[in-house]
């Protein structure tokens, strides 16, 4: 089994997002950030610490997000699935 490189969660204010990444360097520290996009799109990113593993990264990142969802940032609840075009494995087109 292979172990996670990244891990990410993303918290929404209306058209605003704030995301918590950690990601695996190449010399087996993790590096945790927070970026928020407004409304413009507009990117900032800071907050960034250095660990030692990923599962201290997770954990403060999910700090991070439990801190940042008592000041009104809320996960949303999941994409609407569309309903399925097509219920089995269609002909092939014909190709002139």
């Amino acid at each position: 089994m292979t172990k996670a490189t990244s891990a990410t969660i993303t918290l929404h204010a209306g058209p605003n997002t704030l995301q918590f990444r950690a990601n695996v360097k190449k010399d087996g520290s993790v590096v945790t950030t927070v970026s928020q996009r407004d409304a413009e799109k507009k990117l900032s990113r800071g907050m960034t610490e250095k660990h030692p593993d990923m599962a201290a990264a997770k954990a403060h990142i999910a700090t991070l997000a439990k801190k940042a969802e008592t000041l009104g940032w809320q996960r949303r609840a999941g994409f609407a699935g569309k309903p399925d075009a097509f219920s089995k494995i269609p002909a092939a087109p014909k190709v002139a």
